[in-house]
Parts: C-alpha cells; sequence; structure tokens
C-alpha cells in the first residue's frame, strides 16, 4: 500500500487501485484486521484526493462506494474465526469516515452541476422567450404601419378569423395551474398557447383580439409571465417542453 497508494501521484491513482483492490480480495478472509488496515490506508488516500478535486478519481470513488458494504461483511465474517494477531480490532469504521466523506463530496458536486444544468436551462428557455416576444414586436409594428387608421370603416376588409392551437398530447396539471386568476392569460397553457399562435400568424393583432388582450394588455401580461418564469424553474422547464412540442 505504501508503494502502490501512498506515494502515489493524484493522476496515476486510479491505475494503481485495481492490483490494491485484487490483492485485497485474495487476503481478507485470511488476514481481516491486517487487510482493513490496508483499506483504510487506501481510503484516506482516496478520500483527500477526492476532495482535492481531482476529477478523474470521480469513478473510481464510487466504485469504492460500491464496493466497501461487501467488504465490511467479509471483514466482519472472517474476523470471528481469525487467529490473526497482527491488530487488535478492525479499522472499518475509519474506513466508514473517508466513505463518508467521499459520498458527501460527490453529493455536492453532483448537487452543482444539476444547479448549473438548471440554471443554464433556465437561461436557454428565457432567451428563447425574449426572442419570441422581440420577433412580436417587430411584427406588429410593421402591422401597425402597414395599416394606418381608416375612416371608411365598411370599406375596411375583414380580420381574419384566428383558431388558437392546442398541444398535442396530454396536458400536465402544472399547464393548468392557474397563476394569474385575474388576466387573460391565466395558466401557463394559455401563455404558450398564445405565443404558438403567434408565431404561425401573420396578424398579431387579431391573434390579440381573438384572446380578448390589447396591445397593452398583452405587453403587461407577458411581462409578469417572464418574472414568474424567472422564478419558477419547474414552469420555465415546462415551458420549453409545451413551445418545442407539437400544436395544431
Amino acid at each position: 500500500m505504501e508503494a502502490l497508494v501512498r506515494e502515489s501521484p493524484p493522476k496515476d491513482l486510479s491505475r494503481r487501485l485495481p492490483p490494491v483492490w485484487s490483492a485485497v480480495e485474495a487476503r481478507v478472509e485470511g488476514w481481516p484486521r491486517t487487510t482493513s488496515y490496508a483499506v483504510s490506508s487506501v481510503a484516506a488516500v482516496l478520500s483527500g484526493a477526492v476532495r482535492r478535486a481531482v476529477g478523474v478519481l470521480d469513478a473510481d470513488a464510487e466504485r469504492f462506494l460500491s464496493w466497501f458494504p461487501g467488504f465490511r461483511e467479509r471483514v466482519l465474517a472472517a474476523s470471528q474465526v481469525s487467529t490473526e494477531r497482527s491488530y487488535s480490532r478492525d479499522f472499518l469504521e475509519d474506513i466508514e469516515v473517508d466513505a463518508r466523506l467521499i459520498r458527501e463530496h460527490l453529493e455536492r458536486k453532483r448537487q452543482r452541476e444539476e444547479q448549473a444544468r438548471e440554471e443554464e436551462m433556465r437561461r436557454v428557455v428565457e432567451a428563447s422567450r425574449q426572442r419570441d416576444l422581440e420577433r412580436q414586436r417587430e411584427l406588429m409594428a410593421q402591422q401597425v404601419e402597414a395599416s394606418p387608421p381608416r375612416l371608411d370603416v365598411e370599406a375596411a376588409p375583414p380580420r381574419v378569423v384566428v383558431v388558437l392551437l392546442n398541444p398535442v398530447g396530454p396536458v400536465q396539471p402544472l399547464d393548468m395551474e392557474v397563476c394569474f386568476p385575474e388576466a387573460r392569460l391565466r395558466t401557463l397553457l394559455d401563455y404558450v398557447r398564445l405565443l404558438k399562435t403567434l408565431s404561425m400568424s401573420n396578424d398579431a393583432l387579431a391573434v390579440f383580439e381573438a384572446q380578448g388582450l390589447t396591445v397593452a394588455t398583452w405587453t403587461s401580461e407577458a411581462t409578469a409571465w417572464g418574472a414568474l418564469l424567472t422564478r419558477r424553474m419547474e414552469l420555465a422547464l415546462r415551458f420549453g417542453e409545451l413551445f418545442q412540442g407539437p400544436w395544431a
């Protein structure tokens, strides 16, 4: 153990561990306490290296954590019949301390990685939403410029009838949660439906009218939804799923 592990550079440790575990497997029944002391030495080195953020050892640490319970049982069973005199006790509690430190470190690392993924997803969803809103603002501005108010109402062409879209697939309870009771876009489904309809229509004002909105109320409600999506990650994730999914 001294030669293979304790003096090993951290990046070389992964290559040196397999022969150590092979020796442990071969000796544990005959020398349970001595072998547990050796494993304790290895666990201390592995724990220290992993907690110094040597990422190349994460897989070795995971394998050690899954292997250790079986090793513990073999040490306890062999110790009951062993005539070994080298040590008066096993070192399982010492190993457990390092196993706990490794486990906690890996769990914190997973939490940080998951948080980073959620932050990235939130950023992507928000960027997509902002692009859609900007495109709709540009479209509305173009329509207003191209269609100035007319005094002759009877001569004006009839407005296109807008049919609001519906998602193809099951609706989840989160989609129907009433987030803004007093608004026209009360639920996430209402909000995404309007955005999808806008993305497939050449008449944004007609879409707003079909939903009972004006340009002013749309701006206000879209702003409120944007703020809510930045606060509630589950809504932001579902927004992305709904918006990217099929509609009809």
